[in-house]
This record gives structure tokens, C-alpha cells and sequence, in this order.
């Protein structure tokens, strides 16, 4: 595995990862044309500690420059499979026929935000496992205020999110999710490498 040596993103703070030996790095996608396609790009430490270290958050974008810049992802990055919105499969099966292992994400929704806000808590050494670079702005616009609809009845949120300006999150859920659902933690890389 090729180590990442790279400032990413060019603000002050920007998440400095010299020398990050990932033992995988994987990418959570969000088809879109009318909504935002998204890649999330994220490395996976010997801790189990996941990276969310660029993204690709854009409307009106074809199939074909989509998987362009998956390609420019997993040349840069060394991104091993791509957990993909499972609603299109024609796109899942493009990629795959374009050189990018993609497969259809884990899209139960309770469990995912579940396990993304498990990834979020502070682990033993008083950090959360999951860590997002100031680069992936629309992540953390779409995270900041994502939210549960409100019941018909006044009687507080439903127990479902609102389903807008939140491809970023999907893409964050279907990665999260499938990895822990499809792979065993330590155990996970010989199963697609």
C-alpha cells in the first residue's frame, strides 16, 4: 500500500497526513445529474480510525465524467472499491467495466446513521474514528445541518432524516455501513485485494 503524503486542502488546520500508512482506502458514492454525484475518498488506519480526505460534490456531471474523476480518485489515492448507491445498477456495473470495484453500498438507513455516529464517538484514546479533512466542505455543510423531519402530529422528529442536501451523508453512510457490514474489521483486506 503506497503511503499518503499530501497537504490536503489548502486551509490553515486542513487534516496534515504525512506518512498515513492506510490499510485500505475506500470511497462512498452518491449518484446524481439534477442532485449532486458524490465520491467521498476515505483512508482507513491500522486502528480502524477512518479518514474522509477529499470528496467530489458536483451537479449536472455525466456518467462518463463521473467515472473519470473516480478514476483520477483511485490513481491519486489508491481507492481499492467504491460502495455505491445501490438504486443504479447500470452505473455500478460502467464502473466495474471501467476498471473500478464498485459494488452496491448497504443502504439500510437507521443501521448506517447508527454506525456513522458510532464511528463519531470518542474511541479509547479520546478521539473519534472517524475524521474529516476541512477540504470535504460540502460533508461537513451537508453533516451540520442534517436533521429529522418533524411529525404531521407536532409530536417531535420522526425517526427518519430529511431527505434533502444530503448526498454528502449518504455517501458517508453507504461507505461507513458496508464496511462494517461486508468486512470484518483486520480481517476485511484479503477479501477484495
Amino acid at each position: 500500500m503506497r503511503k499518503i503524503k499530501k497537504r490536503l486542502g489548502d486551509q490553515p488546520g486542513s487534516l496534515l497526513i504525512n506518512d498515513l500508512l492506510p490499510k485500505s482506502v475506500i470511497a462512498g458514492v452518491d449518484f446524481g445529474y439534477s442532485n449532486p454525484a458524490v465520491i467521498l475518498v476515505i483512508a482507513i488506519d491500522n486502528d480502524d480510525v477512518y479518514y474522509v480526505i477529499d470528496e467530489l460534490y458536483q451537479a449536472e456531471l455525466t456518467v462518463r465524467d463521473f467515472i473519470v474523476k473516480g478514476k483520477e480518485f483511485k490513481e491519486l489515492y489508491g481507492v481499492e472499491i467504491f460502495f455505491a448507491d445501490p438504486s443504479e445498477p447500470g452505473i455500478i456495473a460502467e464502473m466495474n467495466n471501467e476498471g473500478l470495484y464498485t459494488v452496491p453500498a448497504k443502504n439500510n438507513i437507521l443501521p448506517g446513521i447508527s454506525a456513522v455516529c458510532e464511528k463519531l464517538k470518542l474511541n479509547s484514546k479520546g478521539s473519534p474514528s472517524l475524521v474529516i479533512d476541512k477540504k470535504c466542505r460540502q460533508l461537513i455543510k451537508e453533516l451540520e445541518n442534517y436533521r429529522y423531519s418533524e411529525r404531521a402530529d407536532g409530536g417531535g422528529p420522526t425517526e427518519l432524516p430529511v431527505k434533502t442536501d444530503d448526498h454528502a451523508c449518504d455517501a458517508l453512510r453507504y461507505a461507513v455501513y458496508s464496511m462494517k457490514k461486508m468486512f470484518k474489521p483486520k480481517s476485511y483486506k484479503a477479501k477484495w485485494l
